[in-house]
């Protein structure tokens, strides 16, 4: 919980607007209600947003952006530090994501829709089976 009474810009360049937020990295921003960029040139927008990572990007109501150049939208998401895009379908007691997509640690990349988790290599073998039915 953000504990600031108005808007706060606390580094060169950072911008804060809206009710309680604050932009402590260099280059943020930070917009809506108790929203917080704290990564250099991250931006937090909406309520109760966290831009932690540098180059973060976070948007909806409780959603986090942990890992750098990490973009995160909709509504309280589980933190994947691998996705570097993930929708968040959580609430504030069970937070979730329905969808994310990045790299695995081996260098793979990734789709996750749900539970189901597809790789590079299963959706290239998938898109060759569709192919050779056409």
């Amino acid at each position: 919980t953000i504990a600031v009474k108005g808007p706060q810009a606390l580094d060169i360049g950072s911008h804060a607007e809206g009710i309680q937020t604050i932009a402590y990295g260099r280059g943020a921003h930070s917009e809506g209600y108790r929203s917080a960029a704290f990564g250099n040139y991250s931006h937090a927008e909406g309520w109760q947003t966290r831009a932690e990572g540098a180059g973060s990007h976070t948007s909806g109501i409780g959603t986090i952006a942990t890992e750098d150049y990490q973009t995160v939208v909709g509504a309280y998401n589980a933190n994947e530090s691998t996705a570097k895009f993930i929708v968040g379908i959580g609430t504030s007691e069970q937070k979730s994501n329905c969808f994310s997509t990045g790299k695995a640690l081996d260098g793979n990349s990734y789709i996750k829709v749900g539970n189901i988790t597809l790789t590079e290599a299963q959706l290239e073998k998938i898109i060759s089976f569709i192919n050779a039915i056409e």
